[in-house]
């Protein structure tokens, strides 16, 4: 019974051993590819990377682009065919990973890459390529009355693919049902999507478009406030107000800037007018040190007196030839007087020497008064 169990056990599993022998020929141990590329989705211009990574027994090494060999790598170098793929190389002792590099990618790049190793083995992955366009709210003034359904639209041109819209208020999701979105192709394959909120005004908000791709790891968002009015309030009178106070300030803070000017010019010339004084004492200054010192220069170019000198009277020795002294009026006696001229009585001082060489042949010789000259 036992042995019998077992043979039909045995007689189970033979028809498997060719599917396992194929498995380990044709799938296992041939199979150098130990892991390939993967899908990537990125935006256009930026730079899309693809890995392959393989045994160390690998050979050679084809990158290829919508099924045409855009890159060969062999141990030794990559041979590159076009400067729009490069590549990178991570070495190990038991694999080797090569990279591949799209540089600034268009839409036009987006579709399978292969590595392949030419032979059995290959793997391949998808490129999605995307474009993020333009994003705004149309509305710029968002106002509204109390309890007042509003309009607001948001637009969303030159995308591809078609970005899924959707609303903030006040930073919660806003219900679907109050929303319509529309999406439009164009001929350039971008799309232009437009949506219309429609919200009941209850109180100031803040309401804000979201915008989401695959590409984008957070969706591209714009923002606008809504002001709510209270229909009781007149807000012609308080707009008015609030000009007269920003014109107010305006004047106020006009008027300070003046005075401060005018402080400043005043302190400007008063320390203009210092510096001038100064200057003119300084030249009083040097005018009067010139003047001394001109002064003790003439006083030593001048001849010093002599306390020695005493004046005196010339002494009249005869009459000056050719000269008559005319004779005085009729005295009592006229007997008593003569031609010769009256001499007054000088009294007798002690005789001067002098240099008889310095006294004119005419003048009578006297004292002289001597001046020496430095």
């Amino acid at each position: 019974m036992l042995r019998a169990e077992r043979m039909d056990r045995t007689e189970r599993f033979i028809p498997l051993i060719p599917v396992l022998l194929a498995t380990l020929t044709g799938g296992g141990f041939c199979i150098n590819i130990v892991q390939g590329p993967i899908n990537s989705t990125v935006l256009k211009g930026s730079v899309a990377r693809f890995n392959c990574t393989v045994t160390s027994d690998w050979n050679v090494l084809i990158w290829l682009a919508k099924d045409s060999p855009v890159l060969t790598v062999v141990p030794a170098r990559a041979i590159i065919s076009d400067t729009h793929y490069t590549q990178q190389n991570y070495s190990s002792s038991l694999y080797f990973t090569s990279e591949l590099n799209i540089n600034d990618v268009t839409m036009n790049d987006s579709g399978k890459v292969e590595c392949n190793l030419q032979t059995y083995d290959s793997a391949y992955a998808y490129l999605s390529v995307q474009v993020n366009g333009s994003l705004r709210i149309t509305n710029t003034d968002l106002q509204a009355m109390f309890n007042q359904t509003t309009q607001i639209v948001c637009e969303a041109c030159g995308w591809y693919p078609a970005p899924l819209l959707t609303w903030l208020i006040n930073h919660t999701s806003a219900n679907p049902l109050s929303y319509v979105t529309h999406a439009t192709e164009g001929s350039d394959r971008l799309w232009n999507v437009s949506s219309n909120l429609s919200l009941s005004a209850q109180a100031n908000s803040t309401v804000s478009c979201l915008a989401a791709i695959d590409a984008f790891p957070e969706p591209q968002s714009v923002t606008v406030s809504l002001a709510v009015r209270d229909p009781a309030v007149d807000y012609s009178k308080t707009q008015n107000t609030t000009e007269v106070i920003i014109i107010a300030v305006t004047v106020s803070i006009a008027a300070v800037l003046l005075i401060i000017i005018i402080i400043l010019l005043i302190i400007c010339c008063c320390k203009k007018r210092r510096e001038d004084s100064s200057y003119q004492s300084e030249l009083r200054k040097v005018s009067a040190e010139k003047s001394k010192e001109n002064g003790s220069r003439a006083q030593e170019y001048t001849g010093k007196e002599n306390p020695g000198y005493i004046p005196e009277v010339p002494r009249r020795q005869g009459p000056l030839p050719g000269f008559h002294y005319p004779l005085p009026a009729k005295f009592p006696d006229q007997e008593c007087y003569s031609e010769v001229d009256f001499v007054p009585k000088v009294p007798d001082r002690p005789e001067r020497t002098f240099d008889p060489g310095l006294v004119s042949p005419i003048t009578t010789p006297g004292k002289t008064r001597h001046v020496t000259h430095v």
